[in-house]
């Protein structure tokens, strides 16, 4: 049992790694947002994420805005 767990862990920490390796090998573009009218301004992260529409909803509109102008 305690051979098999190790095994997950050893999986999950290659897997990021993988993760990692890829993201590094992308262009990235800053976006800088503002909420400072917001209510939310000061959970901006999760706000962006949009965790809870009725909690986060003016991070709907940054969603949005990345769909749109996400390029392949």
């Amino acid at each position: 049992m305690i051979m098999h767990l190790q095994l997950l862990k050893n999986q999950k920490i290659d897997l990021e790694e993988e993760m990692i390796r890829g993201l590094t090998q992308i262009p990235w573009e800053r976006v800088d947002v503002s909420f400072q009218k917001s209510r939310q301004r000061y959970i901006a992260h999760n706000t962006i994420q949009v965790k809870r529409y009725w909690l986060n909803s003016d991070g709907a509109d940054v969603v949005f805005h990345i769909i749109d102008c996400f390029l392949l």
